[in-house]
């Protein structure tokens, strides 16, 4: 299954947050996110994400569109 996480930052002003994931499946494994809406790739471990969550950083009025694959 496809994985898509959506974001926007509806502020005027720079925003910071964590997000935490809807994926049952996080731990154990790498993963790679890339932002369809732009030019970004982060990998990112699993464990951290189902704990922590993902950490974004967007632009005023910024949105991204993050495809979520599985790394090895």
């Amino acid at each position: 299954g496809e994985r898509l996480l959506v974001a926007v930052n509806f502020a005027a002003n720079q925003s910071q947050c964590r997000v935490r994931p809807p994926f049952s499946e996080l731990s154990g494994a790498a993963w790679r996110l890339r932002d369809l809406l732009g030019q970004d790739v982060f990998d990112r471990e699993g464990d951290s994400l189902a704990s922590e969550g993902l950490f974004l950083d967007m632009a005023p009025w910024q949105a991204a569109a993050y495809a979520w694959t599985k790394g090895s």
